[in-house]
């Protein structure tokens, strides 16, 4: 389902975010309709509209009370991870596939330790499909949480002008180049994880004020995307050599810490390049363009 949720700069801004929200509630609830489980694709979805949500919530929060801000947020949160389950085993299915891809798992060696590790990666997932398949009064909950969020969004009163999002953009990408710099002095799988929550909630308010300023903020946005595939992808290899377990598979736990290690570098580099800016500074780009965009 297609979402448009770019916010635009000529109409009031609450009518505007009132739009993105219900949009994005009625795609994760149609993900999650029906008196079946979900697909794995529908969850999926629904995760990824989820976040977006979360991210729509920290784009305002200098503008609405802080107390609506966390009930939003914690509800979107626990939503989201309500779901992981089954998307949480299909990563390291498809980690596996990716790392056959890049080339970095070639051997004669390596292939049959990439098939035993497969074949033992499909039996866990098979498994957790079979527990999601009864998981039906949780997706309920899940359902229930995005309804009452609903009517509490609908409540939010906010400015007009580009003033409802500078305090949580800035907020945003203060929090990433905090979280570059933690990753710079110690580039962990770790550290690298917690930069990617902050690429990905910064790319989806790019994503949303995108109208203010095209081709500039798509430029960034991609360049955002990238970053966050990059690192989501070391994560992704740290938890497969974590599900290796006691499989014997040394050639397959070399082949991906070099691949990580070619993740890590290519993300270290981007990274500071897309928080080369002062946070202010780069706030105040945005508006600028986005006041002249709705005086048009």
């Amino acid at each position: 389902m297609f979402i448009p949720i770019q916010i635009q700069p000529r109409k009031p801004v609450r009518g505007e975010v009132m739009r993105v929200a219900n949009g994005l509630t009625r795609a994760a609830l149609a993900n999650l309709a029906g008196e079946g489980p979900p697909s794995e694709v529908d969850v999926h979805e629904a995760r990824k509209t989820l976040k977006r949500l979360r991210a729509l919530a920290r784009l305002v929060r200098g503008a609405i009370a802080e107390t609506e801000f966390r009930i939003a947020d914690r509800a979107f949160r626990d939503a989201k991870n309500a779901l992981g389950g089954l998307r949480d085993a299909r990563v390291r299915l498809d980690a596996l596939e990716e790392l056959r891809a890049s080339g970095d798992a070639t051997s004669a060696k390596l292939e049959a330790q990439t098939a035993e590790v497969r074949e033992s990666l499909q039996s866990k997932f098979r498994e957790t499909a079979t527990r999601h398949a009864d998981d039906g009064p949780r997706m309920e909950e899940v359902r229930r949480a995005l309804k009452d969020q609903r009517e509490r969004i609908e409540l939010w009163d906010l400015p007009n002008g580009f003033g409802a999002f500078r305090r949580g953009l800035e907020r945003t990408y203060r929090g990433g180049t905090a979280a570059l710099a933690v990753f710079l002095r110690e580039p962990t799988v770790h550290n690298g994880h917690e930069l990617r929550k902050r690429v990905k909630d910064l790319m989806y308010h790019v994503e949303m004020l995108e109208r203010g300023w095209k081709r500039p903020l798509a430029a960034y946005r991609k360049e955002l995307d990238t970053l966050s595939d990059w690192l989501g992808g070391d994560h992704d290899l740290a938890v497969l050599e974590e599900s290796i377990g006691d499989l014997r598979a040394p050639d397959l736990a070399s082949a991906i810490h070099r691949r990580a290690d070619r993740l890590r570098s290519r993300a270290l580099h981007l990274g500071v390049k897309v928080y080369a800016r002062k946070p202010k500074a780069f706030v105040r780009e945005i508006a600028v363009a986005w006041e002249i965009e709705r005086g048009r």
